[in-house]
């Protein structure tokens, strides 16, 4: 299970639209540090797709095997191009 710090607090602080946008500064950082945290997890040596899928939000899950698929084909297209 991931676990989300945020790191500040958004008090609000005059208009709703100052406050909204502080809100969604801090869920950017922590959606970032979430896809960090995965990307750092796809790289390790004992990498466990199931595991991986336990752990991480879905939508998080989604881009990062793409993102692996997507290299698995460039690599084998650059094997073809070569032979």
């Amino acid at each position: 299970m991931v676990v989300i710090s945020v790191m500040m607090l958004c008090f609000h602080q005059g208009h709703v639209e100052s406050w909204l946008a502080e809100l969604l500064k801090v869920t950017r950082l922590t959606v970032h540090d979430v896809i960090r945290s995965a990307s750092t997890a796809i790289t390790e040596a004992n990498f466990n797709l199931l595991e991986f899928e336990k752990v991480f939000p879905a939508q998080v899950c989604i881009f990062l095997i793409c993102f692996l698929l997507l290299l698995i084909v460039v690599h084998s297209i650059n094997f073809v191009v070569c032979c």
